[in-house]
């Protein structure tokens, strides 16, 4: 089934987990929080292809989480990157040789440690479908 096209400026959406260092009486203890990733889609678009006046999003494009990841009661144990890399597209559309990203796309966000698998869903609303 056909799915909306990706493109600037749509996001993408997770719940991502850092270890932040809280004080404690013996110093610090590692505390893993899950903060919400709403990134913006605005790195590595195909320029060559535009979805409703915007630059394509492709697997490859990137997301820049908005606003950035801030720790309750502590310090990050590793500076999140806030960004997000779109990971999964379709199978059949290419853009600039990159398969095409659509909304319900899976994509890797900045979780600390790292998540065995994609969290992250690319949200889009577009007329323009794209299948596969």
């Amino acid at each position: 089934m056909a799915s909306p096209a990706a493109k600037q400026g749509d996001r993408i959406q997770a719940m991502d987990h850092h270890v932040v260092l809280v004080p404690s009486a013996t110093g610090t203890t590692p505390v893993t929080q899950t903060l919400p990733f709403n990134g913006i889609i605005d790195g590595a678009l195909c320029q060559s292809v535009m979805v409703q006046g915007r630059s394509a999003a492709v697997v490859g494009s990137v997301a820049t989480n908005t606003p950035h990841h801030v720790p309750v009661g502590g310090t990050f144990a590793v500076e999140p990157s806030n960004k997000g890399l779109i990971v999964t597209g379709s199978a059949t559309v290419f853009f600039g040789g990159h398969p095409a990203a659509r909304s319900s796309d899976l994509a890797v966000t900045c979780n600390d440690p790292p998540a065995p698998l994609p969290t992250g869903t690319v949200v889009a609303e577009s007329t323009v479908l794209i299948g596969g």
